[in-house]
């Protein structure tokens, strides 16, 4: 099949010569055809979306919105084919969820009616997405203070103005938390009361306080005794 002088895209109907190797002869001369399908090899830039995300998440948790390591894909391929391709669909199923989540997934080519297109000469330049979702909630943590020697225990004590402060994170994270230090009493045993101002310290990373209070007053006081 000769196409050398075919410049446009389409299907066409051509004949067939069949080329046989010296001492042999085709015993059927009768006129062969062919039906081709000829395009342009071409590529585009598509957009990346989640088309279905199935989950079931307790009320008291925030969905944050996903974070893809790739917004868009290339497409290579028969142009007329290209032309249906209305983005890179990725679909997940996390069942129950519990803490943030990373998923990775396959991108399968859709058009706008979310029909799949598939055609073995559509090649795409990336074979795996990752999505990240974070996932958080809140917990009112109490403020404390933490002693430099054990022997300041018994003699002292901190009244911390608030007493508690909204934290946000990671449910996994937060879960592990039931107080923040703010303070260390390290003062002398003869020493009098006295009242500083503090901030919170010793917060794991990605847990943030919520309408964090301008100041934190720590009163350190003697127990009496």
């Amino acid at each position: 099949v000769d196409v050398s002088t075919m410049t446009e895209a389409g299907k066409f109907t051509v004949p067939v010569q069949v080329q046989l190797p010296a001492g042999f002869a085709a015993v059927n001369a009768d006129q062969l055809t062919a039906d081709l399908y000829l395009d342009v090899n071409t590529h585009r830039e598509i957009p990346v979306r989640i088309t279905n995300l199935d989950y079931i998440v307790s009320s008291s948790f925030t969905m944050g919105e996903p974070i893809l390591s790739h917004e868009t894909v290339t497409v290579t391929g028969p142009a007329q084919v290209l032309d249906l391709i209305e983005h890179a669909a990725l679909e997940f199923d996390l069942g129950t969820v519990t803490t943030s989540v990373t998923m990775v997934g396959t991108p399968q080519m859709e058009d706008a009616d979310g029909v799949r297109v598939s055609n073995p000469y559509v090649r795409c330049d990336t074979k795996e997405i990752t999505v990240a979702i974070p996932v958080t909630t809140t917990k009112e943590l109490k403020l404390v203070a933490t002693y430099k020697v054990p022997e300041l225990r018994g003699g002292w004590m901190a009244v911390i103005t608030p007493e508690t402060v909204t934290v946000e994170g990671d449910p996994l994270l937060l879960s592990k938390l039931e107080q923040i230090a703010v303070y260390e009493i390290a003062v002398d045993v003869n020493a009098g009361e006295y009242t500083v101002g503090s901030s919170i310290i010793d917060l794991p990373q990605g847990v943030s306080v919520v309408d964090a209070p301008e100041s934190i007053a720590v009163r350190i006081v003697r127990i009496a005794g």
